[in-house]
């Protein structure tokens, strides 16, 4: 029997005392939850039972119809409470623990999602799992009721068989996941990046943009790196996947058409079935693509999509201190999710009057019938603006203004229905996601508020989640959780290095230099192992297998971003240190695209802007020069992926930079004026003083 959620304050877990908000969410479950934790593995050691796990994250709407239809059933609840012991994980706070999970459902069925539902021996295999599961099941009756009598039954009765398949799914993910690159010194060479390419082209497609067909997911990390291999090559069909893919996604649903922002994905090929969340990382990267294309092709309408996406992130994610929250729910939780994002007919002349109304259904295929659900419509650019005004009889200019205010009006009226639930969770690794998006947007438009917005956000993280040279995977209400992860301090040093090539401030750049230091001590081994977790927590509780540090996933491949920050810094630092993990990486990296072209995409967007002779820009100048600021202001814009601006004052003033970076030293100023070189490799440009001879120069 399913219980009500009147029934719901009746039950509380040891959940309850958990930080995480999706834990919360399963607090008053009827079922034993636990939080993954020595204390629960004793039990499960003691009293000799498996283990049932369940990840997921609070945004998902397959999480919360989960535990609504399935966990909240008494039956299912006692059978777990006396049969297993119950984990319950934050996907978002223990990637690793997702990571190595998820790998062994993929294995175990092909494919894996959230939520993710898995049985584990006492010692922490994984034998059997699954991601949704119905209570009672469809036609067959074959649902979660089926599946827990089945696992207790071959427990009891089979555990030599279940031990085995145990050890066979460890053996499987450790051969999948582990680095085999040890003492090889391979390079992501032109072969791999043509075959990356010639990949992507294989997954296009051709007629809606994207890569694939159902559930379709805009893949930043793939639009990331067609545009390097566009300016590494000059491959027109690489940029022709890209664009097209970028001009269908935000005419699509998968855009919000009202508030801006991207959600996580749709169901369909064609753009138009969203599943509604929204999450930081993908509309970071997303806003760092099209900001990419703008730059790249000079086309106003990717200047303009960045620039919303942007907004959306600053405006609906930013805690009041500045730092960024991680996911946006679909809808309210007492609503269906089409309720909060949908419209119907009649919403529309109730709110905008009939003739308004009529002109935004034609704008954004609003239909009586409906095109998400019956009578409901999601909205998408179904129609130009021009052919509108035609067959309405308004100027080009009127029109647009009339949608404009139309979605303004719908805005404000969605507001009403409910704010969806905000997951406020500050995660590291996607804080510097969104940090190096933001000011990289801020520095392409020239937008001083965007690049404002992504200081906020690293003075905060830098102040709250580094202490005592100790990095936290997250916080919420202040509360620092968790030991970081490589992703974390990966992601947080490239997003400082380009908010300080944003910025001018040293404070950020020794900040990612430390970090990056303290990455390649902890996670990064002399020969050529890498790890996922730092030290102390492999300790504390190891995973029975090799968490998989090299393919993109939510956030890029934690290997990749740690190869794009260290090979940022040697080329700053000239350091033998740098150099050497730089390489470890790379080799272990390659081992693994030469088995499997397509795990790393954005390896190989690094990779491929690494073989164009990047130019490092050094900048000398008083801060307080109007020339300084202009040279500055100039070069930012034509800043490429991994490039570096730096800045040193003369005299005593840059003192510390330039003891920071050999290619600040021996640089002057010329004829008493703010100079800028520009570096390849070792060989340096004749010297700038003035912007339009650097406009000139960019040009070429």
């Amino acid at each position: 029997m399913k219980r009500n959620k009147a029934d719901s304050i009746s039950h509380v877990n040891s959940l309850i005392n958990a930080s995480s908000p999706y834990l919360l969410q399963h607090a008053h479950s009827p079922i034993n939850w636990r939080e993954w934790g020595v204390e629960a593995f004793e039990k499960a050691w003691t009293q000799n039972k498996p283990i049932l796990l369940s990840l997921g994250y609070s945004a998902s709407q397959w999480c919360r119809r989960m535990q609504e239809e399935t966990f909240s059933c008494e039956d299912i609840a006692a059978a777990i409470n006396c049969n297993f012991i119950a984990i319950k994980v934050d996907r978002d706070e223990r990637p690793d623990v997702d990571n190595v999970y998820r790998s062994a459902v993929s294995r175990m069925n092909g494919s894996a999602g959230w939520p993710l539902t898995v049985f584990l021996t006492p010692q922490l295999k994984p034998f059997f799992g699954g991601s949704y599961y119905s209570a009672k099941g469809k036609e067959d009756g074959q649902g979660f009721r089926s599946i827990l009598n089945r696992v207790i039954e071959m427990w009891n009765n089979n555990r030599d068989a279940i031990e085995s398949a145990a050890s066979a799914v460890v053996e499987e993910i450790n051969e999948q996941n582990g680095i085999e690159a040890v003492g090889k010194n391979r390079k992501i060479g032109i072969r791999m990046l043509n075959a990356g390419r010639k990949l992507a082209r294989t997954k296009a497609d051709n007629e809606n943009g994207g890569f694939g067909s159902g559930p379709k997911f805009p893949h930043p990390e793939i639009l990331l790196f067609l545009l390097a291999e566009y300016r590494r090559t000059g491959d027109k069909s690489a940029l022709r996947m890209v664009e097209k893919s970028l001009r269908k996604m935000h005419e699509s649903a998968l855009f919000d058409q009202l508030a801006g922002g991207f959600h996580r994905y749709v169901q369909d090929a064609k753009w138009l079935r969203p599943h509604f969340e929204k999450m930081l990382p993908d509309n970071a990267m997303l806003a760092r693509v099209y900001a990419m294309a703008y730059k790249i092709t000079g086309k106003r309408e990717y200047a303009n999509v960045a620039r919303q996406t942007v907004e959306f992130i600053i405006r609906e994610l930013a805690s009041k201190e500045g730092a960024f929250y991680s996911s946006i729910s679909a809808g309210d939780e007492n609503d269906e999710d089409e309720a909060y994002y949908t419209w119907s007919m009649q919403d529309l002349t109730s709110v905008l009057g009939h003739k308004s109304a009529e002109v935004f259904a034609k704008a954004y295929g609003v239909t009586h019938a409906g095109n998400y659900v019956a009578g409901r419509s999601v909205l998408f650019q179904a129609c130009a603006i021009d052919k509108i005004a035609g067959e309405e009889g308004l100027s080009l200019t009127d029109c647009e203004i009339e949608l404009v205010l139309s979605r303004n009006i719908l805005l404000k009226e969605r507001e009403k229905r409910g704010a969806p639930f905000v997951d406020k969770k500050i995660i590291t690794a996607w804080n510097g996601l969104a940090i190096g998006a933001i000011a990289y947007v801020g520095s392409v438009l020239d937008d001083n508020k965007f690049i404002l917005a992504a200081r906020n956000a690293a003075n905060w993280i830098l102040n709250h989640h580094r202490r005592e040279r100790k990095l936290a995977r997250y916080s919420i209400d202040e509360k620092n959780i968790g030991s970081a992860f490589l992703e974390d301090y990966a992601a947080l040093s490239n997003g400082l290095l380009d908010l300080y090539s944003s910025t001018l401030r040293d404070y950020y750049i020794f900040a990612a230099n430390d970090l990056a230091e303290e990455m390649y001590m902890k996670f990064i081994e002399n020969n050529g192992v890498s790890h996922y977790t730092d030290p102390e927590s492999r300790r504390i509780i190891e995973l029975p297998a090799q968490a998989d540090i090299i393919s993109d996933s939510i956030v890029p491949s934690p290997l990749g971003m740690a190869m794009e920050t260290l090979g940022r810094l040697k080329d700053i630092r000239q350091a033998e240190a740098f150099s050497i993990a730089e390489k470890l990486t790379e080799s272990a990296i390659a081992e693994e695209l030469g088995k499997e072209p397509g795990a790393s995409f954005y390896s190989l967007y690094v990779a491929s802007f690494n073989q164009t002779n990047r130019i490092n820009i050094v900048l000398v100048g008083p801060a307080e020069a109007k020339a300084t600021r202009d040279l500055a202001k100039e070069a930012r814009k034509n800043l490429e992926p991994g490039m570096s601006l730096l800045w040193a004052s003369p005299g005593e003033a840059g003192r510390l930079m330039r003891k920071l970076s050999p290619l600040l030293q021996d640089r002057f100023l010329e004829n008493g004026k703010p100079t800028l070189y520009m570096l390849k490799g070792n060989r340096s440009l004749p010297p700038i003083t003035e912007v339009n001879s650097l406009k000139d120069v960019m040009k070429r």
